[in-house]
């Protein structure tokens, strides 16, 4: 991806509601006590955000086997899953091209089978208009993949300090602090002012829903939809 670009992320490894009443309608323009009768009607459900469809390009910068395309094919859904989840069902990859001997890509894996990307963990690239690209290892956590995305698509606030640099940390729970090495897929979950110990009181509330205020949260979604990978093995 050409143009002037900005590391606008970074994720390090460390060793070791509101609820308004619904109205009351009377018939007739009636009122307590006149001797009509009451109805009650039940406030009309939310209806569920449009969840955000993602169709992105994934490279392997080295050659990899068909095997291992396959397996980067399925770790490609499961990201997408743990996206879904850990935004309540509200992005998802939808389709992705993954092709190797490339690095013209959204999501670029800097090797086939080493936990950090070249010279970081992982980290995320901002392009000038918008565009972002994400470097991760090609055998990265999950947290790897969720705090990256966090950057890229879910808080989108590229002046925020890293959480794990703020007062407070680390956040026992969110994804946007850092990787403890031994923690298998690390933390995969964005926190809330209830269980943010940072000085940003909650990704949710401080961030994602300014940025997103047509989400809502918390809300319990279905399974993630599937998401169609074109594998292109050079």
């Amino acid at each position: 991806m050409n143009g002037t670009r900005i590391l606008a992320g970074v994720l390090v490894l460390v060793a070791l509601l509101g609820f308004t009443p619904g109205c009351q309608d009377f018939l007739d323009g009636g009122g307590p006590g006149d001797g009509k009768e009451e109805t009650q009607q039940d406030p009309e459900p939310e209806p569920d955000p449009v969840p955000v469809a993602l169709d992105l390009t994934w490279c392997v910068k080295d050659d990899a086997s068909p095997s291992q395309m396959t397996a980067f094919a399925q770790r490609i859904q499961e990201s997408s899953d743990a996206l879904w989840n850990a935004t309540h069902g509200q992005v998802y990859l939808s389709s992705v091209t993954l092709t190797d001997l490339s690095e013209d890509g959204d999501v670029i894996l800097d090797n086939l089978d080493e936990m950090s990307a070249e010279g970081a963990f992982a980290y995320t690239l901002q392009y000038a208009g918008g565009a972002w690209e994400i470097h991760m290892g090609g055998a990265y956590p999950m947290q790897a993949w969720t705090h990256e995305m966090g950057h890229a698509v879910v808080l989108q606030d590229w002046t925020l300090e890293e959480e794990y640099d703020l007062p407070g940390a680390p956040c026992p729970v969110c994804t946007m602090d850092a990787y403890i090495v031994g923690s298998g897929e690390g933390k995969v979950v964005y926190c809330d002012a209830g269980n943010c110990t940072t000085t940003r009181n909650g990704c949710w509330e401080t961030v994602i829903l300014v940025t997103h205020p047509d989400w809502t949260y918390p809300r319990t979604p279905g399974p993630a939809p599937e998401t169609a990978v074109t594998v292109i093995d050079r």
